[in-house]
């Protein structure tokens, strides 16, 4: 790593000449889409053509074989990764630069490697990507993606207070309907995050990609995970010690939602969402709490060597893994095997109301 990451980053971006190809490698929440965007309007704004966005499939990781094989697909001089999490691993003989918020598990080989929890800044990805690019391109071109992308991941309160009087011009709920449109294309199954990166490129405004993103049927991606979730949320807790486990079937990215819903609710607990029919013969589970543990540290005690369970923040984590891998991964927490098993459990009359999907 270097003294400066932040400068050699810039410089990195600067080295990129006008006929190079480039991949932007960015995960598919509000927060990477974002970052992907200034980016991608940044290399435009210096005469580069040759930018190939590839948003991370579900269930995937930058270094992951079917993630590796894109990249290499796409024969790339520069690969930037945005807010895709911070592991080993290498992408060989391409220049790279990562660019990341999380806590990192290990430090990838790569050219550059910007995290900002290691350099105690603690900005999401897109205050990071806002920071850089803003001495390329203008401020108030790129201002409403970093309010966007960092209210998505960090909340509206910490978005507007870092452009506090320089972003009168949008309100929040203009910016919280980006987010929540984002956030549908991402957590339906048809996962339409590419579609919504081009609108997002293509607007000039909050309101213009919303217009675009409903004319695009965007919203209706949303109504149908309002149901998903409401139906979901019904699902009777099994305990085991302070942790509690809600095991849901759905096509769709909602464990995430009915993690966060449960911890507020259970606040004395680690609550564990874990869907069977996210990806197939894996299960996709979140943990939240607000206990005041921290989900890093406690899952040391419990994650073997290898197992990809336990990355990103104190407060937020998860992993995807084979089915056999959670149920004994469960088995430590404490969990009785008769209640492992992938059938839909059975539901009672939810005690929490109706729930927007943001």
């Amino acid at each position: 790593m270097t003294e400066d990451p932040e400068k050699e980053a810039l410089s990195f971006i600067m080295d990129i000449d006008s006929g190079a190809k480039v991949t932007l490698l960015y995960h598919g929440d509000g927060d990477g889409v974002c970052s992907a965007v200034m980016v991608y309007k940044c290399l435009q704004r210096r005469g580069i053509s040759n930018i190939n966005p590839l948003p991370l499939e579900r269930g995937e990781n930058p270094f992951s074989e079917r993630t590796t094989a894109k990249i290499n697909g796409s024969d790339p001089d520069f690969l930037v990764v945005l807010d895709s999490g911070s592991r080993r691993g290498t992408f060989h003989n391409i220049r790279s630069l990562v660019i990341d918020h999380h806590v990192p598990d290990s430090v990838p080989e790569v050219e550059v490697f910007f995290n900002t929890w290691v350099d105690k800044t603690n900005r999401i990805t897109s205050e990071a990507v806002f920071d850089l690019v803003k001495r390329i391109i203008p401020e108030d071109d790129i201002r409403w993606y970093s309010l966007t992308g960092t209210g998505a991941d960090a909340g509206l309160s910490k978005a507007f207070s870092r452009y506090a009087g320089k972003e009168k011009k949008y309100g929040n709920k203009e910016i919280q309907e980006c987010i929540s449109l984002i956030n549908a294309s991402r957590r339906h199954c048809s996962f339409r995050i590419a579609e919504v990166f081009n609108l997002l490129v293509r607007s000039t405004s909050p309101s213009m990609f919303i217009a675009a993103a409903k004319r695009a049927g965007i919203d209706k991606l949303r109504e149908e995970l309002k149901l998903e979730l409401k139906k979901n949320l019904k699902i009777a807790p099994v305990f085991s010690s302070f942790f509690v486990l809600f095991q849901l079937n759905s096509p769709h990215q909602i464990h995430p939602l009915i993690a966060s819903i449960w911890s507020v609710k259970l606040n004395r607990y680690v609550v564990i969402a874990a869907n069977w029919g996210y990806l197939p013969g894996k299960v996709s589970f979140s943990m939240r709490t607000e206990s005041g543990k921290d989900l890093l540290v406690l899952l040391k005690k419990y994650r073997k060597k290898g197992e990809e369970i336990g990355f990103g923040h104190s407060k937020a984590t998860g992993g995807i893994v084979k089915e056999e891998v959670f149920r004994d991964f469960l088995r430590r927490l404490g969990f009785k095997p008769k209640l492992l098993h992938p059938k839909p459990p059975d539901v009672h009359r939810g005690t929490l109301g109706s729930h927007n999907v943001t």
